[in-house]
């Protein structure tokens, strides 16, 4: 009777074993050469520096926590930002770190770290914002206006909504495409979260000038969350991540590291809520 039960037992615990045997994710990345990560150039989030080092603040923190969980080399992949999530299901690479917003339709696809900061949207526009845009909206309003944005984008998500003529919503595949266009006059604007047209406006304040989005604009976007991404089947490794994250995300060195990627005030940062007692 016992060992009648037993099987029992063994098979209906069997194929949950086996599942979880499956997850090789975490190991794999500590013992078979390290941890590929998949990256977008949009700066302050990811960029590549003058020494040809991929830097910023997604692979700064990714690096950390890497080092954390004792993952001994960290192989960074270039990739298109519209084309990061069909790279990740793909294999490609095991993490995306590209200053991601959390989304309902992304998080349906892929599976979502605890977030690293809190943003605002903004608008890239010529020095001095001679439009004086502060708004989604006003591109609604303005057929005369035209706007540039990543491909996949919330920001291009909001704007196809809004503006009837999709023409005048140009997709672009990087940051500096856009700002480029900003820059000959092409479009009016160039459509980001906040850190990056403030950075974009520092480093080139004669060409450019930041907006904010207006919090009474009818198109106002709430602020939103960024994150690393992973496989949905990949959790081992995500569940770690987020251990080893959730005790860095708002560390002094964290906080320092913020500062010396110029995000601070405007970019609220969190502290992430995972639980701290299932480290691998």
């Amino acid at each position: 009777m016992l060992t009648l039960l037993a099987l029992i037992m063994a098979m209906v615990a069997g194929p949950k074993v086996y599942i979880e045997s499956q997850d090789q994710s975490l190991d794999h990345a500590r013992n078979e050469g390290g941890l590929r990560i998949g990256y977008a150039v949009e700066a302050p989030y990811a960029f590549v520096d003058e020494e040809g080092e991929v830097t910023g603040v997604e692979p700064a923190i990714a690096r950390e926590v890497a080092r954390r969980l004792g993952i001994p080399s960290v192989h960074w992949r270039l990739v298109r930002f519209g084309a990061l999530v069909d790279g990740l299901l793909a294999g490609d690479y095991d993490v995306a770190a590209a200053g991601w917003f959390v989304t309902k339709e992304r998080a349906q696809r892929i599976a979502f770290s605890h977030s690293t900061l809190r943003v605002q949207s903004a608008l890239l526009t010529s020095a001095g914002n001679p439009e004086r845009l502060h708004s989604y909206d006003a591109f609604a309003k303005r057929p005369s206006l035209r706007v540039a944005v990543l491909g996949n984008s919330v920001e291009a998500d909001a704007l196809l909504k809004i503006v009837r003529d999709k023409a005048r919503v140009v997709v672009v595949p990087d940051a500096a495409a856009g700002a480029a266009m900003v820059r000959t006059g092409t479009v009016n604007a160039l459509a980001l979260s906040l850190p990056t047209v403030r950075w974009f406006a520092a480093l080139h304040p004669d060409d450019f000038s930041w907006a904010a989005m207006d919090s009474s604009a009818i198109d106002q976007r709430a602020t939103d969350e960024t994150a690393f991404a992973f496989r949905p089947e990949d959790r081992a490794l995500r569940e770690a991540w987020d251990v080893e994250l959730t005790r860095f995300i708002g560390s002094k060195e964290h906080q320092q590291l913020l500062e010396r990627f110029g995000v601070g005030n405007l970019d609220r940062t969190r502290r992430a809520t995972a639980r701290v007692d299932s480290l691998p």
